[in-house]
Formats: structure tokens, sequence, C-alpha cells
């Protein structure tokens, strides 16, 4: 492991690629990068490119500490094969490329460590972006470019030309499943553009699966591969300083249930279970109480280091009643599409969560709690984030789970349709904390909807050659002109009411174009948009994709059976508890 984490960056690192860049310039980019090329200027650039590598973490949320004291190597698999990754070039040293990962992943730190190790090979200037920072308000191009000047790169339109068409610029675009909804179109044309028109400038860009960058022809995706049972005690040992400590949660791990292990397949989450542990010394027994444990651990972290201290609570609120008000804000920035806060929005957004939950508290007081006693938040001159994205995903599907019967139900049912795609990581959570409502009002409906809107039998279960037609010609195998390297065309999934009827398009997309299926699917640029469907028939190869798309509804057809075996069970167990 030693060998792959960044130890130090050559006090000159930047020297060269500066150097190359001013050589090859002319008139005013050349007098532009000869004030760069200063040794004092090249050492506050490289400091600040430097710094992208210090965090705070959940468990030091009052400090930055530099990765190298807890990266953990990531792993991408490449071609079937898992590779830890020690650079950009050891995934490719010129192709543009996503890494994909669920929550809490690691993609953010994984990318942040990338950008410092090619800073370290003195060949590029690296630049760490942020895309849950754009502005709305702003043209991409002019984002990107108030991006690199934060690096002390002094840079207007013509200098950005230059340096991405230089070769000696690779951009390091974090987090593309957090740019607003209403801007995901806007940021995935421009990103596009920037990929035709600089083919020399290398994007690399972390995101969560269906974000809509991962269809994109210009693009390889390669996944985060999840942490294994293997990588547990040497993970522990990155995050935990005492040996007979690691030794003592390793061995808790491996005692604990099935359940329990099968969730720490992320950096997260194992982070998580470790501070659950501290404070309560013992694992939770099930996903419920893990998930339930973490907002109180979280909030007392602070005062279970030091017997009968308790970090004082600015709001006046009980730790039950701040955590019901938290929830609640949660799920109003969510509602929103609200992650950097400003303070006006903070205040809205507070206001709204005090009228839903008949919890009054002073702004100031609610900031000071979240930042500095439970440290869910970040303040950062006059805006405040929450520290990672699922904190909000998580505690935004906590509100649903205590809420009200009516309630609950009017969510599920509205966001079934179609605004599911937007709460996708909340339900997933919802699926575990409040499993029964989320099956009754939503996923039982959803696929019964599905089922009905595909003419599916769910008891005569063979399907007919026109469903899956149906199902495969919700995705267009759009032409791509001129050709690029990485294939002719990308593809358009059409959406369809409904989370299920959506998951069984999506499922069947997948498997379809999946190694092997996905030979049939053209080499060279189609004249026009073409059906996968009808493209599957005029290949001959429709019966080889009929019976994947069969296999998806199989899977389909047994989760909605368990599901609804699930609700009856619990039918009977309140006709068993009635009076």
């Amino acid at each position: 492991m030693g060998s792959i984490l960044v130890t130090s960056v050559a006090a000159n690192a930047l020297k060269k690629p500066i150097e190359d860049l001013y050589a090859a310039s002319k008139d005013a980019i050349r007098r532009k990068l000869r004030s760069l090329a200063t040794p004092e200027k090249l050492k506050e650039i490289q400091k600040s490119i430097k710094s992208v590598q210090k965090v705070k973490t959940m468990w030091r949320i009052d400090k930055e500490v530099p990765l190298t004291s807890f990266y953990y190597p990531s792993r991408l698999i490449i071609d079937k094969t898992t590779c830890q990754i020690g650079s950009v070039a050891a995934v490719s040293a010129r192709e543009n490329f996503i890494i994909q990962g669920t929550v809490g992943q690691g993609k953010s730190i994984f990318l942040r460590y990338l950008c410092v190790k090619e800073l370290a090979a003195s060949q590029r200037i690296p630049i760490f972006v942020e895309l849950r920072r754009y502005d709305p308000s702003l043209c991409f191009k002019a984002f990107l470019i108030s991006a690199v000047s934060l690096y002390r790169i002094a840079c207007d339109e013509p200098m950005f030309d230059y340096l991405a068409e230089s070769g000696k610029l690779v951009l390091l675009l974090d987090a593309f499943d957090e740019v607003e909804q209403g801007s995901i179109t806007h940021v995935l044309s421009e990103i596009e553009a920037l990929s035709q028109k600089y083919p020399t400038l290398q994007i690399v860009i972390t995101s969560r699966p269906d974000s809509g960058i991962e269809r994109s022809p210009h693009f390889r995706v390669y996944q985060l591969a999840p942490l294994t049972s293997r990588d547990h005690r040497a993970f522990l040992a990155r995050i935990v300083p005492e040996k007979a400590r690691v030794d003592e949660i390793a061995i808790a791990i491996e005692k604990s249930n099935a359940e329990i292990k099968l969730l720490l397949t992320t950096p997260l989450l194992l982070t998580l279970l470790v501070m659950v542990y501290n404070s309560r010394q013992e694992i939770p027994t099930s996903l419920s109480e893990f998930y339930d444990a973490i907002f109180f651990t979280l909030l007392t972290r602070h005062d279970k280091n030091k017997p009968g201290f308790r970090r004082k609570r600015e709001s006046g609120l009980a730790d039950s009643d701040l955590r019901k008000l938290f929830e609640a804000f949660c799920y109003a920035a969510r509602r929103q599409d609200q992650l950097v806060l400003k303070d006006s929005t903070l205040r809205a957004l507070l206001e709204q969560a005090s009228g839903a939950t008949g919890i009054s508290c002073v702004t100031d007081a609610f900031i000071h709690d979240m930042t500095k006693v439970a440290c869910l938040m970040l303040q950062e001159g006059f805006e405040c984030h929450f520290i990672h994205k699922s904190v909000v995903e998580f505690h935004a599907a906590a509100f649903i789970s205590s809420t009200s019967e009516d309630n609950a139900r009017k969510f599920y049912l509205g966001v079934n349709s179609s605004k599911w795609l937007k709460w996708r990581q909340e339900l997933e959570f919802l699926s575990q904390i409040d499993r029964l409502r989320y099956l009754k009002f939503f996923y039982v409906p959803s696929a019964q909807m599905a089922l009905q809107y595909f003419g599916i039998d769910s008891v005569q279960t063979k399907i007919t050659a026109n469903t899956a037609a149906k199902i495969l010609d919700h995705t267009t195998i759009v032409p791509v002109s001129p050709p690029e390297s990485l294939g002719s065309c990308s593809f358009q999934i059409s959406g369809t009411q409904g989370f299920v009827a959506d998951l069984i398009i999506r499922r069947s997309f997948h498997r379809v174009i999946r190694p092997g299926m996905s030979k049939f699917l053209p080499t060279h640029s189609l004249e026009k948009r073409t059906k996968l469907g009808d493209f599957a028939i005029t290949k001959g190869k429709f019966n080889e994709c009929l019976a994947v798309v069969q296999g998806v509804v199989d899977d389909i057809l047994v989760s909605l059976r368990e599901a609804e075996e699930e609700l009856a069970i619990e039918s009977r167990v309140a006709d068993f508890v009635s009076p």
C-alpha cells in the first residue's frame, strides 16, 4: 500500500509544464506566462493546487488533515479486472473517463488523490473542480475559468483556450451528480463541447450511477470497486491509530450478523460504523439500528471524550428535537435541490422545517449546533454545506420514516410517477428504515404499474416479442458525427412513468450492451437515430435480446412476490395483535 500513497511533491513540480507552455506561446499569452514562471509564483500556484489534499473528515471536522494520513487506495474495475490505481495515467494517459461509484464510495477523495499525484508527476497542471459550486447564472466555461483562477493562475478566455489546447492541462471535475437538476443538460453539453474542441485536454469526472454523464460517447466509464471483508482490517488501520483498537473492531465486525457485514462496502459506511462502535462499544444488530444511531453518535462524539462533559448546544433544544428539526431541514433542502446554502436560503429552509415540526430555533444557534457540535455541516465564509451529500439524503429519508402514515403515503405516491429519480438515494434508505411503507405505498404500486404498462402477466410470466420490443425501444441509438474513438454512437433512454418500469428498461439496456452481447452494436456511425429493438431485429439478434429482457422481468417478478409476502405477513401480524 505504501508505494501508492502520496508522500511528497517536488518543490519545482510545475516548473517543466509552465516552461513548456511558455516556450510554445506567443504575444499576450507569452507575456502572461512569463509572470507565472517566476520561482515565487510557481511556488504559490503549486501550494494552492497541493492544498487539494487537505480535507476535513468526519472524525476530524475541526481541522483539515492531509490525505496521506488516512487514504486507503481505491480500486477501479477495468476490463473485468480490479486494479489499484496510483495515477490518472494508470487508467489512461489521454482518454477522458468517468469514475463512477455509489454513495460514500470515496469518489471525491480518490479524485483529490489523483490531482496531487498528477502534480507530483511534473508533466501537466491538474485543476480540481467541485461541480456542486457551479452557478447556473454563469456559462460553464466561465465557471471553469474562475476555477483555474482560484489556483493563483491568472486566467481569462484566451489563456484558458491556450491551456486547454496545449495538452498540459487536466481537468478533474468532482461530483457531476451534484449539479442542480435544471442545469444537468446544459453542463453535460458544455463538457462534451470542451471534449470535442480540445482533443488534447484530458477530463476526468466522478459521479454516481445514472447521473446522465455515463451515456456520453466522449467518456469511458470505470466503476470503483467496493470494499470487501479482506479490506476491513487494512482500512481500519488507516483511520484508527491504535493497533489493539483495530483488532478489537475488526473482530467485532467479523462476529456481527450478515446484514451488517454486507453493508460495509464503502469507506463512508465503514467509517460511520467505527464511530458508532466507539460510542456504543458494540456493533448494531440491524441496518435500522445502525442508521438510527448515526445522528446521536455524531452529535455526542465530543462529549464521549470527556466524562461528565456535554458540549453546549446554542439552540437550547433537546437532542431529540434537534434531530427532528435537522431531518426536516434536510428534507426541505433536498426538495429545493440545495446543497450549498447561502445565508438567506438557510434561513428560509430552517423556517420551513420549524413550521413542519413545530420546533423553533434561532438560525445562528442552529448553524452553531450543526457546524460546531454535530459537525454535520461546514461553514465557509457566508455559505454552509453538508459534510457529505449522503448526510442530507439520509436525514431527509429519516424525516419521511418518522412522519405519519398519511404523510408517508403522500410522499411515496408523489414521487412514484416521475419524481423518483430525484429522490433515488432517499428511496434506497427508506427501503431499509421504512421498509413496510416503502413496499406498500411505493415499490408494489410501481411494480404493478410497470407490469400493466408493458402488458406483462404476473401469472403467465413469459413475455411476448412485442413486450420485449417495447422495453428495448425506450433506448435510442444516436449517431455521433464525426465518429469518436470511444464508439460511433451514444444512447438515449426515454423515461417512463414509474420507478420499476424505468428499472426494467435500464437493466435490459445494460445487460444488452454488456461485453459479448454488445458485439452486434454499431462499429461505424449510423445514418439516423434507431431504436435498440429495431436495430437488434436488423442484426438478427432479437431472440438473444428477448432472452435478456425475460431474465430482467423474471427478477422483477420475484422481487414483487417477495414484497407482497412481506406485506402479507405484516397484515397477519396486525390481525393477530388486534385485541
